[in-house]
């Protein structure tokens, strides 16, 4: 306990090999978690994570057997040093393992808004839609009280996860929200993807008016402006008119200010739809 109290590392990890030798059963469950917490700290402090995260995991399976509360101090202060580890290293699954217990304890504030954003970040970068799901549901609160433009960022992020999971209602609803937030590129996003849920559900006209204003009056970005002509293409050959669906699919060809990945989505709808492809000037010439 002096030990701890000085922050004497050596002295904790002499002394610490003692009291293991010992029947720890005999001890109080809190004071055996003290321990394994100070050596966790130890290890960060000598930049040796692996062994912090050893130590430190000690912990975490003495809360999920019930030996210690989840509210303890020591459990929340060994927690939020695991998840600073995860989050720097990117480690997605331990993170995932983990946000079960981050959802029954209260991390420190300042830190829950640094591990929401960056854990919704990373899931939305791993593909993780169910996650970023749950995690909204826990932290729902939270997430309406972040700054801006993060908060537009996250919404997006939550929004995209609804609609890849077939959630076309809940993804409209908060798509609807992002542009009261931000005028920037995931408003943009939020405005394409609005297009789409109608153009999905069959309202085409609403799709196709929807995709012309961010065109003409939303954020100019080329991937987002390229994805929204992309849009009232299949809506034309949707409603038959193949002339006009052509020339507009030729103009995103020719127009090299587009994305690849945007031209080549064009590329490949003209091929479907066994329309004749017209390459632009520099390819062409290539041939």
């Amino acid at each position: 306990t002096e030990a701890i109290a000085s922050a004497n590392c050596t002295k904790i990890k002499q002394l610490s090999d003692k009291f293991f030798s010992i029947k720890t059963s005999k001890f109080d469950s809190i004071l055996i978690a003290e321990i394994y917490k100070e050596l966790g700290t130890c290890a960060l402090k000598e930049n040796d994570t692996s062994s912090s995260i050893s130590w430190f995991n000690k912990v975490i399976e003495m809360i999920k057997s019930g030996s210690i509360p989840v509210n303890a101090e020591v459990s929340t202060y060994s927690l939020t040093n695991l998840l600073k580890i995860h989050l720097n290293k990117k480690n997605i699954t331990s993170l995932i393992e983990l946000h079960g217990l981050v959802e029954q304890t209260t991390l420190p504030q300042e830190f829950a808004f640094y591990y929401i954003v960056e854990y919704l970040r990373l899931l939305y970068k791993h593909n993780k839609y169910e996650e970023i799901t749950k995690a909204y549901h826990s932290y729902a609160p939270l997430i309406n009280t972040i700054e801006e433009p993060v908060k537009a960022e996250l919404i997006y992020y939550i929004a995209y996860s609804y609609h890849t999971l077939n959630e076309p209602d809940s993804s409209y609803a908060l798509f609807s929200e992002i542009c009261k937030l931000t005028n920037n590129y995931y408003c943009a996003g939020a405005q394409y993807h609005l297009a789409l849920i109608k153009f999905e559900k069959g309202s085409t006209d609403e799709a196709e008016q929807l995709a012309q204003q961010l065109i003409e009056n939303g954020p100019s970005y080329t991937k987002w402006n390229g994805k929204a002509l992309i849009l009232i293409a299949r809506i034309l050959i949707q409603k038959g008119n193949y002339t006009e669906a052509h020339s507009l699919l030729n103009s995103i060809i020719e127009n090299t200010t587009f994305p690849e990945q945007i031209r080549d989505e064009a590329k490949k709808i003209i091929e479907e739809t066994q329309l004749p492809l017209k390459l632009p000037r520099e390819e062409a010439s290539i041939k």
